[in-house]
């Protein structure tokens, strides 16, 4: 990697290759800039109906619901003009500047709100609050560019959780602080400010949040590249290429359909925001229609709330709507946005691979009669509910003659595992893609010795490219040789993994290695890497209930140990595994679902 000096973009680089850490210093920029921007909107439900009641521009109290209406969805219009704008804005003078703005128009268009005399000037400050407001998409680009990749999904998701806890802290703010003379009359006297600006109170408590936020702003780090560069697909998205598609035809067709092809056409483009329009039109009618029934009298059908009644309940509910774990399906393992596929891929690049390969993918799946599955369906009946053209005859394994090798096998591990007791070996694997940094590698092995279990190690040439020594892992190959270890490049899978002396598989989860490991009864330690190992990882710990798994960030030598010995002498964890396994054998044994699925395949191709 080159770094230009005077270039910011290069020097948040630079900083991300030589500090593996988690930057939560920069994460908690990220946080209080979206959480500051949330607060305006959410903080003016629980009084707005009194405001525009004390503006009298409403006849009749029955209309007071037609003018909240209009003040509300002026900040949303100002929004909807602007963000785009704010977008490509960011892309050519920076994400800082865009973002200190939208929090110096925040703190000067709100104070303005709270100081409203009436109607119009209301809705004109929401609205030039709304229009200057474009951080939320500068601020997930930005999240994405001052993190190592494997740190990404722990970014979008705080983005995500500062917006929840905006729609929670608002309105009790809106609610609590709202006409403070008649609520807390000893501290706010009547004849007094808050008395002519009976809301300015909230609109304030908020701008000094937004001054706080604006001085921090100083040491936010610029991610922006100031100078021309070529952009190189990284060493994933590569491999991704290399094993998923033929390079030049994936990336021809990949251009292609982005570059050429009409936006308005663009289906999946299109439906999800389509979709994204309806969830937000229900959110917001909630959010809007809630506190004018809740606060209206009872005479007219209403709560007769106050405004920090009201508030109260937004706040509980909003902690309730915004949890951002979903499950497709009864059966199905809970699965947070954040470990979507596409937002495991590494880069932006190798985002923009897999959701085009699942895009596409899915339209294919629309064609087929039915769709060949290596599952069963004893492992996914939620699944199989959902996707009924979907067929499992698996967990299919090739015992005669393993197939699938990506390198040559190291036959010397098999009469290595002969010689070692049963139940007794750490199995080390994490797939043909995945790779790992030295020093995270370093942990790895020095966890792996540190147990003081025997070990079998496979370390593809590629597995830490640039990041470890050759030395160091001679070194360390030599220090484990014999009872204590073994290090390979390759190994037959489906071998060692039928092997009785294997006990614990820790695995990258990809999906084959996966349904290997649960056809041989071997518990699982899960280390998913990117895309589907998620949802995979998912399934083991909760569905399936292998429960240890690892925690964000480098995992420790110190952890890695605890948890080999957590899976390996836990006897419950023991029994599961031989029972899915004896599921697994009944399911593929004759009169068995996946037997009978595969007499089924059968039928339908002698019928075509």
């Amino acid at each position: 990697m080159v770094y230009v000096e005077g270039c910011p973009g290069c020097a948040v680089d630079r900083r991300k290759a030589e500090s593996t850490g988690i930057p939560y210093k920069s994460f908690f920029h990220v946080w209080i800039i979206t959480l500051v921007s949330c607060l305006p909107i959410s903080s003016l439900y629980p009084f707005l109906y009194f405001m525009i009641r004390d503006f009298q521009v409403a006849k009749t109290v029955e209309d007071i619901g037609f003018y909240v209406g209009f003040v509300g969805a002026s900040y949303m219009f100002g929004r909807a003009l602007t963000s785009t704008l704010w977008g490509m804005l960011a892309d050519r003078i920076g994400r800082k500047p865009v973002i200190v703005i939208g929090i110096f128009t925040g703190l000067v268009f709100n104070t303005l709100f709270g100081l409203s005399v009436h109607y119009w000037m209301a809705i004109a400050t929401r609205f030039l609050l709304g229009s200057f407001n474009g951080l939320l998409g500068p601020i997930r680009a930005y999240v994405v560019e001052v993190c190592r990749h494997e740190h990404q999904a722990i970014g979008l998701s705080l983005v995500s959780t500062a917006w929840a806890m905006g729609l929670i802290i608002g309105p009790a703010i809106g609610g609590y602080l709202a006409q403070p003379t008649e609520k807390f009359p000893k501290l706010f006297p009547a004849n007094s400010l808050f008395e002519r600006f009976p809301y300015f109170l909230t609109s304030f408590f908020i701008s000094v949040f937004y001054f706080i936020v604006l001085v921090n702003c100083i040491w936010l780090p610029e991610t922006l590249h100031s100078h021309k560069f070529e952009r190189k697909e990284d060493q994933l998205n590569e491999s991704l290429i290399e094993h998923l598609a033929d390079p030049e035809d994936f990336v021809e067709q990949t251009l292609s359909s982005t570059t050429n092809k009409n936006i308005l056409k663009n289906w999946p483009l299109m439906s999800s925001i389509i979709l994204f329009c309806i969830v937000s039109f229900d959110d917001m009618a909630y959010t809007e229609m809630f506190p004018l029934w809740a606060q209206s009298e009872r005479r007219l059908g209403g709560l007769n709330l106050s405004s920090d009644d009201v508030g109260q309940v937004l706040a509980i509910t909003g902690l309730l709507r915004r949890q951002e774990t979903f499950e497709l399906a009864p059966g199905m393992p809970p699965l947070h946005t954040s470990q979507l596929p596409w937002t495991n891929a590494d880069a932006p690049e190798g985002q923009h691979i897999i959701f085009d390969m699942v895009t596409r993918n899915n339209k294919l799946n629309d064609l087929a009669e039915m769709t060949v599955a290596n599952s069963f369906h004893e492992a996914e009946p939620g699944a199989s509910r959902l996707f009924p053209n979907i067929l499992p005859i698996g967990p299919l394994s090739a015992e005669q003659k393993p197939v699938g090798s990506f390198l040559p096998e190291d036959g010397r591990c098999v009469k290595w595992l002969d010689a070692q007791p049963d139940r007794s070996v750490a199995y080390v694997a994490c797939g043909s893609l995945a790779i790992l940094d030295g020093r995270q590698f370093q942990e790895l092995a020095e966890g792996l010795e540190l147990a003081g279990r025997p070990f079998l190690l496979v370390v593809r040439p590629d597995f830490t490219p640039g990041g470890l020594s050759k030395a160091w892992l001679d070194e360390f190959r030599q220090r484990v040789a014999g009872r204590r270890g073994m290090v390979v490049s390759w190994c037959s899978q489906q071998q060692i993994l039928a092997h009785g002396a294997v006990a614990c598989f820790v695995s990258h989860c990809g999906w084959n290695s996966t349904m290997e490991g649960v056809r041989n009864g071997v518990p699982f330690l899960c280390w998913p890497y990117f895309c589907d190992q998620h949802l995979n990882r998912s399934y083991i710990t909760n569905a399936w209930r292998y429960p240890p798994t690892w925690t964000y960030g480098i995992v420790t030598k110190q952890e890695l140990r605890n948890k080999v010995e957590q899976v390996i002498g836990d006897a419950g964890i023991k029994e599961r595994a031989r029972l899915f396994a004896d599921a697994a054998r009944q399911c593929v044994g004759e009169g068995g679902s996946s037997y009978e699925n595969f007499k089924r395949l059968v039928n339908l191709h002698y019928r075509k």
